[in-house]
């Protein structure tokens, strides 16, 4: 088990099984070649890397050295790191053949996988449960992707688009590999990693260095990569790994808890519908499981706050308009206390990146994807 403290917003677990004893380089094989998927996804059209804001005043009231908030909300126009990708695993799926493509999402996956469907010329599906936003599905429909409502969870949507799949409606474009294909949701969630690739290139542009990264997990596939591109950088001397949940769907938490990967019940209503999932991906765990250093479960009255923080910008970092799942890890650093605070090791000597990994709704745009 691990040391466990509770508060009324936070509830904070040292991961039992982190492994700091070196640079792990086999990590890096569960999500495939790092350098290559980001190098696939800088030969697309329209690729920049995404802001690294500096908020200077809001780390001075956290107590922290520097705060640096990783701005996903501009990503190919598509709002969301999911972008970095989705269209890997159409890609992949493409390469094997497919002709189709189904996937599953809570809305980013969903709209990346149309986004990379549209440029690569395969009809797409995307299922959706109902507690996704029309928004959302309007915004995936308008790639050209046709969308199905099935299912009250993400994880339901899951289940009745893998039957669809497996019936011949197409190829299971997967970000979890919780039902048997590997190499999809590798591709995938290896260019997640772009993420990171660019922010740490972009702390030491400023003269920073991150002494913890704070990401939220969803199935755990960016933390994954979070954890895999630290380790295999930084070795023993990596940053620390905060990994953020829903308290509702805390399941990366359970999982650590519990000591092996496990599902965790009950409806999963949470405004952060992108991370509201029940079971981590058994590809991301095997690299989550050692490489994180804590988890960090916060309910939704813990957004407000980092969200008006955002909103408000500061000096020269401008408003952003960060979606639910978005603002979660700002919204960990807001909610934890002063004792859970020095539990993290969040001090005035703390650097801390935090990725915020999703914003409001902004208008798709066409793209090129490189063989």
């Amino acid at each position: 088990m691990g040391h466990v403290m509770e508060r009324s917003t936070a509830r904070v677990v040292a991961n039992p099984a982190c492994d700091r004893s070196g640079a792990h380089p086999g990590w890096a094989t569960f999500l495939g070649d790092l350098d290559a998927a980001f190098a696939a996804v800088r030969t697309w059209d329209a690729y920049a890397p995404t802001p690294l804001r500096i908020h200077v005043n809001a780390a001075r009231e956290l107590g922290l050295a520097q705060l640096l908030v990783k701005d996903e909300s501009s990503r190919f126009g598509l709002g969301s790191f999911k972008a970095t990708g989705g269209p890997l695993g159409v890609r992949e799926a493409v390469a094997r053949g497919a002709h189709r493509v189904v996937c599953a999402s809570a809305g980013n996956h969903g709209k990346a996988v149309a986004w990379g469907a549209r440029a690569l010329g395969v009809p797409a599906m995307v299922y959706l449960s109902r507690a996704v936003s029309p928004a959302r599905a309007d915004a995936i429909a308008a790639l050209g992707a046709e969308v199905v409502v099935a299912g009250e969870t993400y994880d339901e949507a899951v289940t009745a688009a893998y039957a669809a799949a497996a019936n011949g409606a197409g190829t299971f474009v997967s970000d979890t590999a919780a039902f048997g294909d590997v190499d999809i949701p590798r591709a995938i969630q290896g260019g997640y990693a772009t993420v990171l690739f660019e922010a740490l290139a972009q702390a030491a542009e400023v003269g920073a260095a991150p002494t913890h990264v704070v990401v939220p997990a969803g199935v755990g596939g960016l933390a994954a990569a979070a954890a895999a591109t630290l380790a295999t950088r930084f070795g023993a001397a990596r940053p620390r790994l905060v990994v953020v949940e829903p308290e509702q769907a805390a399941c990366c938490l359970a999982s650590a808890m519990l000591g092996r990967r496990t599902i965790v019940s009950g409806r999963l209503d949470t405004a952060m519908g992108c991370l509201a999932c029940a079971e981590p991906c058994p590809l991301a765990w095997e690299v989550v499981r050692p490489g994180a250093d804590w988890f960090v479960a916060i309910g939704d009255d813990a957004l407000p706050p980092a969200m008006a923080l955002l909103a408000a910008g500061e000096g020269e970092v401008p408003p952003v308009h960060a979606g639910p799942s978005g603002a979660a890890t700002l919204a960990a650093l807001l909610a934890l206390d002063a004792e859970q605070r020095v539990m993290l090791e969040l001090d005035r000597d703390a650097s801390v990146l935090a990725l915020m990994t999703e914003g409001a709704p902004a208008p798709t745009g066409a793209m090129v994807i490189g063989s």
